[in-house]
């Protein structure tokens, strides 16, 4: 898992260093690429995933530690509907 930062232009996914994970990279998406959200359950009946849909096809699936899911669902979700206008 790790922490997703939107800013004005991107959105930024910067994961946990974990004993297994101790070489992660943070991921950079530019909001305008993002043509769709979805949340998903990656951890049993708590929906602590978010998977976006990009421009060019394919997806991307982030695991958030964060308790705010629900505003940043929210917040892409506006955010997709200002890119298909």
């Amino acid at each position: 898992g790790g922490f997703i930062t939107v800013t004005d232009s991107n959105l930024i996914f910067t994961p946990v260093k974990t004993f297994l994970s101790r070489h992660v990279s943070i991921t950079e998406i530019p909001l305008r690429e993002i043509t769709g959200v979805a949340r998903t359950n990656t951890f049993g009946m708590v929906p602590n995933g978010i998977i976006l849909q990009l421009q060019d096809g394919t997806s991307q699936k982030f695991k958030t530690i964060l308790l705010r899911r629900k505003k940043l669902y929210h917040l892409l979700l506006s955010q997709v509907e200002n890119n298909n206008h």
